[in-house]
């Protein structure tokens, strides 16, 4: 039997409020967590994955990590949107939003390679769950974060945009080849907030 150290998913709980330096706002990590495994899974191309996270403070502007630090093949992306989930795989309608890179809506990611979004105007919720969607244009592996202990969703062609939950299906509740129930996350890695305080002890 093999071993995997499993990462942890971290935040900062909500407490008081410290004010940023001066009031001007900075970048918190709302929500993060570390690829452990990369791992073959058939039928990548021209399909979208829909992620759910949980950031744990609030923020005006976030940004999105994407890495495939664990794959030994690049992965394309021809698009990226946040929203806010409402059933299943359903998004409520006029909260998806549209994230770019370098000013681009494609990425390519070479492996090992990591790439922040550009920052998007978004009122985001203390533990208030989002949908990170993925329009994967090529791909043959997937970095991948084992535990993610929540079901996120895939589906054939390009659906990022698309806030209707038609066409997703869950993604296995397993990696290949383990038999562990631990519900995985494809290529998301962080969710960064931009705020004028910082949630913490008072």
């Amino acid at each position: 039997m093999s071993w995997r150290i499993l990462p942890i998913v971290v935040g900062l709980i909500a407490g008081g409020v410290v004010e940023s330096r001066q009031g001007e706002p900075r970048w918190f990590s709302a929500w993060t967590t570390a690829h452990n495994i990369g791992e073959i899974v058939p039928a990548l191309d021209n399909t979208t994955v829909r992620m759910m996270v949980r950031p744990t403070i609030p923020g005006r502007a976030l940004r999105i990590k994407l890495a495939n630090t664990r794959a030994q093949t690049p992965a394309t992306f021809s698009a990226a949107f946040v929203g806010v989930p409402s059933t299943g795989a359903a998004i409520v309608e006029g909260t998806n939003t549209r994230v770019t890179f370098g000013g681009s809506t494609e990425v390519t990611l070479a492996p090992g390679e990591g790439a922040w979004s550009d920052a998007v105007t978004f009122d985001a919720k203390a533990f208030q769950r989002l949908a990170v969607s993925l329009n994967v244009t090529s791909a043959s592996d997937v970095s991948i974060h084992a535990l993610g202990l929540v079901t996120n969703y895939s589906a054939a062609g390009s659906h990022a945009a698309d806030s209707s939950r038609i066409g997703f299906t869950p993604i296995a509740k397993t990696v290949p080849g383990s038999s562990v129930v631990e519900f995985p996350f494809y290529w998301l890695s962080a969710v960064d907030v931009q705020s004028a305080t910082l949630p913490g002890p008072s």
